[in-house]
């Protein structure tokens, strides 16, 4: 699973205008094949909104997507 997980990642730093219809529906599959095969492993943490506000965020510490 690691290994989608780097290479969507990778993917998401190519610039916008650089990404063609073929390049998104790659990036699609990677992310459908994460949704549908990652055992999630919830855990939550807090991030820092500024110097002063934390925030409690829960998220899948495997694929990283955020849980609402």
């Amino acid at each position: 699973m690691q290994r989608f997980v780097y290479a969507l990642s990778s993917m998401q730093t190519i610039p916008e205008e650089d990404r063609d219809d073929h390049f998104l529906e790659i990036m699609g599959l990677i992310e459908k094949y994460i949704d549908e095969h990652c055992v999630h492993s919830n855990v939550t943490d807090l991030i820092d909104i500024d110097p002063d506000t934390s925030r409690s965020i829960t998220y899948c510490e495997i694929c990283y997507k955020t849980v609402l």
